[in-house]
């Protein structure tokens, strides 16, 4: 996802979320050849990534250690998201001189967008739910666009040969084998003879799709699911696909699903079929390089250790302690109260020692 789409995110999120509640201090996380990277841009993008990492598998999954040099989840986390920010920061530096177009438009458009999808209202409230001025936020969209259209600058710039080509498609071949195809689904293998039975006598494989398939999803288009790689499919369903010839059409194939009636209907399998996408991933594999090397050339100062969590997660966790104090006081019994076991029995009626 863009940054700047995950800002947007963001702020939709927070009107459903608890608020970071960050006081901006002036804080930087980090200096790259002498900018501040601020402390407030690498709360804002670790809120998201830590309330998602929290709703999927609780808050004692970010202190457990999952890697081999014992860091904890959070701590991996932090890293990442500080990692990412200063690489930013790498690149706004190096876009500081290069003419992208008119960035000041393209955020106001950003800007104008948003408010109109979620009204004003929860715009200013979304803004003051993770203490933030329309500015800063603006600063942060500016920030994000240049990004991007710096990447895309770089992007045009870098050659991919006939060579290079090649040799990438040789190794990743089988990632680069694709075929499309379409299915009908049914529950049993009686229903499942009698659509190759239908098919057989010369009714549309289309048509069937819209009528029997279970699969809702794919009968609108015909039972047609598109081009997948290996490893997409279920395995019942990759073999036959996979081993078979365009225009071949299965007997009853039983899967977890159900009965499949599949039929191949193309396949994308030489270099000239997915030119583009080898072409793409080259020149991304080579601005990842570019990128390593101009941040290996900044000087950068870490100044958060991101072992530890923000100030504001601290804060954050000590309000909902406070707010949900979990020990609570036992009452004592009233002076002259005789205390008994829980589970001592009443004397039954008419047995009780004088």
């Amino acid at each position: 996802m863009k940054k700047r789409n995950l800002l947007v995110t963001l702020l939709a999120l927070v009107l459903v979320l608890t608020a970071c509640g960050n006081k901006n201090t002036g804080d930087a996380v980090a200096t790259v050849d002498g900018v501040e990277v601020p402390q407030k841009t690498f709360d804002l993008y670790y809120k998201i990534k830590r309330d998602q990492a929290v709703s999927l598998a609780g808050e004692e999954y970010l202190n457990q250690p999952i890697d081999k040099l014992g860091r904890s989840a959070g701590e991996i986390l932090r890293t990442m998201i500080l990692d990412s920010v200063i690489n930013q920061q790498v690149i706004l530096n190096a876009a500081s001189d290069v003419d992208l177009g008119d960035i000041d438009s393209l955020v106001e458009e950003e800007l104008k967008n948003y408010k109109e999808a979620v009204g004003e209202d929860n715009y200013k409230k979304s803004l003051e739910e993770i203490n933030f001025t329309e500015d800063e936020y603006k600063q942060l969209l500016r920030n994000n666009i240049i990004e991007e259209k710096y990447k895309e600058k770089m992007l045009e710039d870098i050659e991919v040969t006939d060579a290079e080509k090649e040799a990438y498609f040789n190794e990743n071949k089988e990632s680069f084998t694709q075929r499309s195809a379409r299915h009908i689904l049914v529950e049993t293998k009686e229903e499942a003879d009698k659509v190759k039975e239908r098919l057989n006598n010369g009714e549309d494989f289309a048509q069937l799709a819209k009528e029997l398939s279970k699969d809702t999803g794919s009968a609108a288009n015909g039972g047609d699911l598109g081009y997948f790689s290996k490893g997409t499919m279920v395995q019942e369903f990759e073999n036959f696909v996979f081993n078979n010839e365009v225009g071949a059409v299965s007997d009853p194939i039983e899967s977890q699903f159900g009965y499949h009636i599949i039929e191949i209907t193309g396949s994308q399998d030489t270099m000239a079929d997915v030119d583009e996408e080898i072409t793409n991933a080259i020149k991304n594999d080579k601005l990842a390089e570019e990128i390593d090397k101009m941040v290996n050339k900044a000087k950068i100062n870490r100044i958060y250790d991101p072992k530890n969590e923000p100030p504001f997660i601290e804060e954050e966790m000590k309000a909902k302690e406070e707010a949900n104090p979990t020990d609570k006081t036992e009452e004592k019994p009233a002076e002259g109260a005789e205390t008994k076991p829980a589970n001592e029995e009443k004397p039954a009626e008419g047995n009780a020692k004088p």
